[in-house]
């Protein structure tokens, strides 16, 4: 009889339009919702939102959030409680299953480093908990020094030269021919490419020295590599045009066939004359987040490119698709890419945009007027201070770099074609740049405040390389016949927007998180 009630009450409720809020406890009692995405081990960075989905009859008004358990004492961080609302777009297997979708987002690094003395090299552990389901996720740069000796005799050792970017307690690991060490597992899902934290102690020239990220063990099938890691043709502009002493970011696209979503990784030197030291290994991509959404723009901010048109712009070599600008391609010859020139001098702004890369390959630059690179296997990385009359020098095998040009803190570029939001501050000579909600790169410019300029996007094919190829983009014929769309490097822009700061020190302009978050 109580039985015949209870559905009473229900039916009069839903007909009445009223809350059965009440009823959640005695659903989640007989049947609990369950966590059903994300899959485990997605990478995520600080700040990233990811989603996340439930099944059960009761899901709707469920609560998730990310945990973020990290630092000497694994302290943990709690992220905003996300609310779980019936999933339109879910196909349901039956009429006694509900599926929930919501965003859950990771607390930001001052968060984590102020709540739990959080430092890069230190453990950290990420989650999406919901109830009784939690699935681990990756941060998305794994230290090796954090990871298992394998083969070999990978020794685990205190950075020396000290890494200039590295965390107080950061632990390195000194790695000979046949050394291998296990980072666990990585879902691959949208991710592109991965950057190698490396020192190479000894001055140039350097001997071949071969790394591979694996799957399967020490000696699996590989992911990337062999690459040469010593090799003049990427070290060389990285050691002496952009990065202090021996440590640089190598960054190499994933070649190989994964065999899984999540693989067991292993990172692998192959041959080393000599002992080299790997700090920590980034997966650049998407990963596991939702791609980033345009920010509210301060007031007075001026929208100046739409991609509708050229408005405003004088441009040659330009084509417009998707709302976005990107290299013409008259022929299969034509390697001349796009300029795009804002017809009004601007100084002391905020200048805000979306690209993406096409591919791993793509070359441009943003003149304000010195470069912002946009490259991610160039010196500077993608928004790298490329700088202006770069005399670098070297002294005793290291390098001295203090006349110009910072490399990127990392790469945070999402996979393609997702789009990515950057944030360029010029104030004086101070650039402080951001992708994607992370400061990469903040720098005083040696040469001082540049006069007023025309700022300018530019994609530059011209410049654009494959790794395995015979030869350099900047030793082969300027011109090379093309055929295929991967050899073009493309670069899109779109949704230019223009803030005036008001003066140096602009409250609009001056905030905004560091490179340590």
């Amino acid at each position: 009889m109580g039985r015949r009630w209870l559905l009473v009450f229900v039916a009069l409720a839903v007909l009445a339009g009223g809350s059965l809020k009440a009823l959640s406890p005695r659903a989640h009692a007989s049947d609990p919702s369950r966590l059903v995405a994300p899959a485990a081990d997605g990478p995520v960075d600080f700040g990233d939102r990811v989603p996340y989905r439930l099944e059960g009859p009761s899901c709707n008004g469920d609560k998730a959030r990310i945990v973020v358990r990290a630092g000497p004492g694994a302290k943990e961080v709690l992220g905003a409680p996300s609310t779980a609302r019936p999933d339109p777009l879910a196909a349901l297997p039956s009429s006694t299953t509900a599926a929930c979708a919501g965003v859950a987002v990771v607390p930001s690094e001052s968060a984590v480093r102020r709540e739990t003395g959080w430092d890069q090299g230190d453990p950290i552990a990420i989650s999406v908990v919901s109830g009784s389901n939690q699935v681990a996720l990756r941060y998305q740069r794994v230290e090796i020094g954090l990871g298992k000796a394998v083969a070999g005799s990978p020794t685990f050792v205190d950075p020396s030269p000290a890494d200039p970017r590295g965390g107080k307690r950061e632990k390195a690991v000194q790695m000979n021919s046949g050394d291998a060490v296990d980072i666990g597992r990585v879902d691959l899902t949208k991710i592109y490419s991965v950057s190698l934290r490396v020192c190479i102690p000894s001055g140039k020239p350097h001997a071949p020295t071969e790394f591979s990220l694996r799957t399967g063990g020490a000696t699996g099938p590989r992911l990337v590599g062999p690459v040469d890691i010593a090799d003049d043709y990427l070290n060389d502009w990285k050691s002496i045009d952009g990065w202090p002493n021996c440590w640089q970011l190598l960054p190499w696209p994933i070649t190989g066939e994964a065999p899984a979503r999540a693989p067991e990784l292993y990172v692998t030197v192959d041959t080393a004359p000599e002992p080299v030291l790997l700090s920590w290994i980034d997966f650049n991509g998407t990963g596991a987040k939702l791609p980033d959404v345009p920010p509210l723009d301060p007031t007075a901010t001026l929208r100046i490119f739409d991609g509708a048109s050229f408005q405003g712009w004088t441009q040659s070599g330009c084509a417009l698709d998707d709302q976005a600008a990107h290299t013409a391609h008259t022929s299969d010859t034509d390697m001349g890419g796009c300029t795009m020139t804002y017809s009004t001098p601007v100084h002391n702004v905020m200048l805000r945009l979306e690209y993406r890369q096409q591919d791993f390959e793509t070359n441009g630059g943003i003149m304000m007027p010195s470069e912002i690179q946009m490259r991610e296997p160039g010196e500077w990385l993608t928004g790298g201070f490329l700088g202006d009359n770069i005399t670098p020098s070297l002294t005793n095998g290291l390098v001295d770099n203090s006349g110009g040009g910072y490399p990127a803190q990392r790469i945070k570029s999402n996979s393609w074609p997702d789009w990515n939001e950057m944030e360029i501050v010029q104030l004086g000579a101070h650039y402080t740049v951001r992708i994607n909600g992370r400061t990469v790169t903040d720098y005083v410019k040696p040469a001082g405040d540049p006069a007023p300029y025309n700022l300018q996007l530019v994609t530059q094919p011209i410049f654009s390389y494959q790794y395995g190829v015979n030869g350099r983009f900047d030793t082969t014929t300027w011109n090379p016949t093309v055929t295929t769309p991967a050899s073009w490097g493309n670069l899109w822009y779109r949704n230019v927007r223009l803030y005036q700061c008001a003066s140096v020190s602009d409250p609009v302009c001056t905030s905004g998180p560091g490179v340590t978050g």
